[in-house]
């Protein structure tokens, strides 16, 4: 996910997720030589409780020494210039000021980086990742949400790990997982009052749901929708490599005129579909 030299922009909320993974990459940071800086953003809701996040977040940075960063915005009303829910527009908000701040950081890492050339082969070797907090818990929740509302395969291969500069360290971890390992490592976290609402879909899910289908049908069902998504993912990719002209080349002339680049992606797909039969058949790696 990320190269020595890197830098990871962590979006922290406060929460136990965020404040997890800022933890792990911090504790980390010296063995994958990667630098930390952290984002918060202040939507402007939930009044007190909302400055108390900005607060707490600020105050760990500082412990840890992280360069931080806290944006204020008007989340309600950016609801109503796009027409969308509070929610959204918080979200695209969030993300905006990921990809702006990311972008900086990069330039103050080479000054001759642009837009245009920024990500692009000549680009500067280090880079930055932004690094959110989603994990296994979140996985089943997109995944289930997508399957009520309709969706194709693209969204039942729930969260990517890995989207351009968006990284997700977390995504193998249920959310107990995370807490606990706070527990152990003597770091508290605030918790935002909304998350028990269950007015939005979303924490429909999470709050009710996810935890009855736990209680009733499987305990281990979060992951076996994190393994199901793994699953869709490999088998996707591989449909659309074989799709390519590459992959024609091969099965009319054979593999033994594949060029070096061609046979490693070969055994790639080779590989995923090793993984998708160890899968289908339930097993763990």
């Amino acid at each position: 996910m990320a190269r020595p030299g890197d830098g990871v922009l962590v979006g922290l909320s406060g929460g136990a997720d965020s404040v997890g993974l800022l933890l792990v990459l911090w504790k980390l940071r010296e063995t994958f030589q990667i630098s930390l800086r952290a984002l918060h953003v202040h939507h402007g809701l939930r009044g007190a409780e909302a400055d108390r996040d900005a607060a707490f977040s600020r105050m760990l940075c500082e412990r840890l020494e992280v360069p931080f960063y806290e944006f204020r915005i008007d989340a309600a009303k950016e609801a109503l210039d796009r027409k969308c829910s509070v929610e959204e527009a918080g979200r695209q908000a969030r993300y905006r000021l990921y990809e702006e701040t990311a972008l900086a950081w990069e330039k103050e890492m080479c000054p001759d980086l642009t837009s245009e050339n920024a990500g692009g082969k000549e680009a500067v070797a280090a880079r930055v990742h932004i690094a959110t907090a989603h994990h296994a818990d979140d996985n089943a929740e997109t995944v289930l949400f997508n399957l009520f509302r309709g969706s194709g395969l693209t969204g039942l291969s729930g969260i990517a790990p890995v989207r351009g500069r968006i990284i997700r360290p977390l995504l193998w971890a249920q959310r107990s997982e995370i807490q606990t390992w706070l527990r152990q490592q003597g770091q508290d976290w605030v918790e935002d009052s909304t998350n028990q609402e269950s007015e939005y879909s979303r924490n429909w899910l999470r709050n009710e749901l996810l935890p009855a289908v736990e209680e009733r049908l499987n305990a281990q069902a979060v992951r076996h929708i994190d393994r199901f998504t793994v699953y869709k993912s490999v088998r996707r990719a591989d449909a659309s490599g074989r799709q390519m002209p590459i992959w024609k080349r091969w099965q009319r002339n054979g593999f033994k005129s594949m060029h070096r680049t061609e046979k490693r992606m070969q055994e790639r797909w080779q590989s995923r579909r090793r993984l998708c039969r160890v899968i289908s058949c339930g097993g763990c790696f």
